[in-house]
């Protein structure tokens, strides 16, 4: 069943449809060797899609559940460049500007 499910979000016709699909291989078939995979492109279809709190659950669930991962230094990298703009973007709201400085 994962490997249909697989093949359904691959060939999906649209990124919403394989973006439920994605979602139902992590949370229906966790276990199955597909659900790592999954997570990463549910991650980075909703992140396409602009929702940045979901691309942060996402590929915050991929580290947890994955850290040794082959996409997980990558994933790394994303998720501490989106927290970064995401505490850029307070501070604006804020009124204080943005962060000069690299540390974050």
């Amino acid at each position: 069943l994962v490997d249909t499910l697989w093949v359904r979000a691959e060939t999906a016709p649209t990124a919403a449809y394989a973006e439920v699909t994605y979602r139902e291989i992590v949370v229906a078939h966790a276990m199955s060797p597909r659900a790592r995979e999954a997570l990463f492109r549910l991650g980075t279809l909703v992140l396409a899609r602009g929702d940045r709190a979901g691309a942060l659950e996402a590929f915050g669930r991929y580290l947890r559940d994955y850290p040794d991962g082959p996409a997980a230094a990558p994933v790394a990298s994303l998720v501490t460049r989106l927290r970064r703009e995401e505490a850029d973007a307070l501070l604006l709201e804020q009124g204080g500007g943005t962060r000069t400085s690299g540390a974050g």
